[in-house]
């Protein structure tokens, strides 16, 4: 009898492996340009070329509303989602955009990781206070705080990352962005999630980043 259900054992194991392996992921492998690839997840809804062109036009009139001067010329949004709820409610969104702009190289970044980590962090949270201390007079938004400021790493970059915490109308709400320099150009992720379904979304955020990838 015990070795019946050993055997069961054995044949519903091997199913579920089987089984598992031989579905589709739900993140796809895209490049999105001659350089950047990336995991994105099969189940956001992403916005077309026009929209995310208005993104661009609609972040550069926010940012200098609250006296953050950004030009966004030589910003190219590669791509942009969001995801939903039930109810059509957006709950998360993230985008990649590349800024072609001299900046550090990869090799100069992963040197001040090493050796200057501490003050490259202090200056940007410093940065990000500053942030913070203007969002409020952007709409919707009634308060927001640092929540900490770090030099982060993936397989392939390393790239200062900068999270706030909004209170906006539609409750709290989770900002993290990733500024990943490469030498002629700049990479950025902005990503966002409601603070409430962050058990959702804040892993296929990480996994985002994790898969984030710029030769």
């Amino acid at each position: 009898m015990k070795k019946l259900k050993f055997i069961i054992i054995l044949i519903l194991l091997n199913h579920s492996i089987l089984y598992g392996a031989g579905n589709e992921s739900s993140f796809a492998r895209v490049k999105l340009n001659n350089d950047v690839q990336v995991d994105l997840p099969r189940t956001w809804t992403y916005l077309d070329k026009n929209i995310a062109d208005h993104l661009n036009t609609t972040s550069e009139a926010i940012s200098n509303q609250i006296s953050i001067p950004l030009n966004q010329s030589n910003n190219e949004i590669l791509v942009a989602a969001n995801a939903y709820d039930s109810q059509g409610k957006s709950k998360a969104t993230f985008r990649i955009s590349s800024r072609k702009v001299p900046s550090l190289t990869q090799l100069q970044m992963k040197e001040i990781a090493e050796k200057q980590s501490k003050t490259v962090e202090s200056e940007l949270y410093s940065t990000a206070e500053k942030t913070a201390r203007a969002l409020p007079a952007a709409p919707g938004i009634r308060a927001a705080k640092v929540l900490s400021t770090k030099i982060d790493r993936n397989n392939n970059l390393v790239c200062p990352l900068t999270s706030i915490e909004t209170i906006t109308d539609r409750g709290p709400i989770i900002m993290d962005t990733w500024i990943c320099p490469s030498g002629t150009r700049t990479i950025k992720l902005s990503t966002s999630y409601h603070k409430n379904y962050s058990v959702i979304y804040q892993p296929i955020i990480h996994r985002i980043w994790r898969s984030l990838t710029a030769i």
